[in-house]
């Protein structure tokens, strides 16, 4: 039984869901989620909900005889020190805690009993079963008129998906360790793309689109999309998948965004800078796949 431990944003969540469905793959076995880090209040960050229930994923949650087989009791602490410490992700007989964000090779070494704790935003985790990653993330509600109105756009256009995130980026801690992407940044993005492609078209999406709307000056045809707030954020995921071509933000949300793009002609722009933390920033070697071009 391989057991992952769920938390953070949609992003996040599908990271450790794929990761965890890579090796319940690999060793025949049984897939369990741990919710027990949801909903609860930690300091810097925003409480979240489990948000996975949006795709045709079959959903398991641990019970507590399965915690307590494969978790070990002190495991929180243990997960703490494992950052503070700098160990080499904590393996024993029946867990692995992450502790760095780039690949680690060690995760090789995992059994077919594991409890797993670690945001693993890597594609190296799951490529093995790309196809079936894909089918299980596919989104089954049903849209709107609204959105379906966009949605045609999308498909009628050279559409490009342009994603700008800030509210949660921006308190003190969050915005020590990951900052915000410059407009800078975007308007060279913009560039790029527009230099390989005529008349594109930009969908901006974006949790402050107020911002993005007074900010955001590009001589192109653009479409603010907003509305998808709460339990309907996932929409903007689906209609960025949907886009021709990508601009993401240091944000897990816009990278499957584009990762869920199955166009094989798609250009996708990430941010050179993801981490404003230095140290971080190195280890995010194994996070952007080879064919996207980073700015």
């Amino acid at each position: 039984m391989i057991c992952v431990n769920i938390n953070g944003g949609l992003g996040n969540q599908m990271f450790q869901y794929a990761f965890g469905r890579a090796l319940a793959h690999k060793h025949k076995t049984s897939l369990v989620l741990s919710f027990s880090q949801l909903n609860q209040n930690t300091k810097g960050t925003t409480k979240r909900a489990f948000e996975l229930e949006v795709f045709r994923v079959n959903i398991n949650e641990a019970s507590a005889k399965d915690l307590k087989k494969l978790r070990p009791i002190l495991y929180r602490a243990i997960n703490v020190l494992a950052f503070k410490l700098g160990f080499k992700g904590i393996q024993m007989s029946k867990y692995f805690i992450e502790n760095k964000f780039s690949y680690n090779s060690n995760i090789k070494k995992v059994g077919k009993d594991c409890f797993l704790s670690g945001y693993w935003q890597s594609p190296k985790y799951f490529d093995s079963i790309e196809s079936l990653i894909r089918d299980e993330f596919t989104f089954h509600s049903k849209l709107d008129d609204r959105i379906i109105e966009v949605e045609d756009l999308i498909i009628k256009t050279n559409s490009v998906s342009l994603h700008i995130r800030r509210t949660d980026f921006q308190n003190t801690i969050s915005n020590n360790t990951h900052g915000i992407c410059s407009l800078d940044y975007y308007e060279k993005a913009v560039k790029f793309i527009s230099d390989k492609f005529t008349e594109p078209h930009f969908f901006v999406f974006s949790d402050d689109i107020n911002w993005a709307k007074e900010n955001l000056k590009l001589p192109y045809q653009l479409t603010f999309v907003s509305g998808n707030n709460g339990d309907k954020s996932y929409i903007d995921m689906q209609l960025m998948s949907e886009c021709k071509h990508n601009i993401i933000a240091n944000s897990s949300f816009s990278w499957w965004g584009a990762w869920l793009n199955p166009d094989p002609d798609k250009v996708v722009i990430a941010p050179e800078q993801w981490f404003s933390d230095v140290k971080l920033n190195a280890q995010t070697i194994d996070l952007i796949p080879e064919t996207w071009v980073r700015l």
